[in-house]
């Protein structure tokens, strides 16, 4: 038996213990599970190979011309700092396991696409995009978070900014069927009430001025009482009353004399003097009561 092994005063260790096996640091800072699978195995297990493939090249030619080394034989850098093939940023949080990814890794052509292999499965399988290609063009260019935003906002795509519409352009030609727009997209042109209330029930819905609606229209002449009720029932639908521009309606059509009306609109409508007004002379300056 082999004798036991001194590590530290106190401490002694046996030589028969198996010693466990350690897991080597992931220099790459990768998801476990896309470490080592070749390349054209990273793709969605719900989206078609063949789509997705075609999918990496269009976002490869926009990135980079699909040239991971400028004319100098450098890795191309992006004006925001973007690596490489893909132009992804380093140290970001990009998701799907995604995170802290140092600029010496993405300038390895093949690790540089593998990342972005496995961000474009990430955007793809998020809920919010659900495997539609432009809705992942667009995440893909403007980030995850930023498109998640947008489409809380609306879907407007007068917001879109132009870098993004040459894009989705580019993504287009590759995949017509994709951009036809869906039916839930469409928003139906909302349908406007127009129906015209009862005279009865245009008074009610006035309330509280229906009675003295009501009782001007008595007041007045009889022979053009169905003339007072229509110019009432015009004012008023399903959505709105404007109480007072009836009133004046009214009024000038009683009256027939704009000025005559506008004093019954600013006095007697107000202070409920005693119908009908008292007659009225023009002064300089203004109405005065006679």
């Amino acid at each position: 038996m082999a004798e036991p092994v001194s590590l530290l005063p106190g401490f002694v260790a046996d030589p028969n213990m198996p010693v466990p096996k350690s897991k080597p640091m992931n220099p790459y800072s990768l998801p476990e599970e896309y470490e080592n699978i070749p390349l054209n195995e990273i793709y969605p297990e719900k989206f078609p190979r063949e789509k997705f493939e075609k999918l990496v090249k269009v976002i490869k030619q926009q990135e980079s011309g699909n040239q991971h080394y400028n004319k100098e034989g450098l890795v191309k850098i992006g004006k925001a700092g973007e690596v490489g093939l893909m132009q992804i940023k380093p140290l970001g949080n990009l998701g799907g396991g995604l995170k802290g990814i140092r600029r010496p890794v993405l300038e390895d052509k093949e690790l540089n696409e593998r990342i972005g292999r496995i961000y474009l499965t990430h955007i793809l399988e998020d809920p919010i995009i659900n495997y539609d290609i432009p809705s992942a063009i667009m995440a893909w260019n403007r980030g995850l978070g930023k498109h998640k935003k947008w489409v809380a906002k609306g879907r407007n795509k007068e917001e879109l900014p132009s870098w993004t519409k040459n894009y989705l352009k580019a993504a287009e030609k590759v995949f017509p069927k994709s951009f036809v727009q869906k039916k839930e997209e469409i928003v139906p042109t909302p349908v406007v009430k127009t129906t015209k209330l009862s005279f009865e029930k245009a008074l009610n819905s006035a309330f509280p001025e229906a009675e003295a609606i009501r009782e001007l229209i008595k007041k007045a002449n009889p022979k053009n009482v169905s003339v007072y009720q229509k110019i009432l029932e015009d004012s008023i639908n399903l959505d709105s009353f404007d109480a007072k521009e009836a009133r004046r309606k009214i009024a000038e059509k009683v009256f027939k004399d704009k000025e005559t009306a506008e004093y019954y609109m600013n006095r007697v409508w107000r202070t409920d003097e005693e119908w009908p007004p008292k007659p009225i002379e023009k002064k300089e300056g203004g109405f005065v009561s006679a």
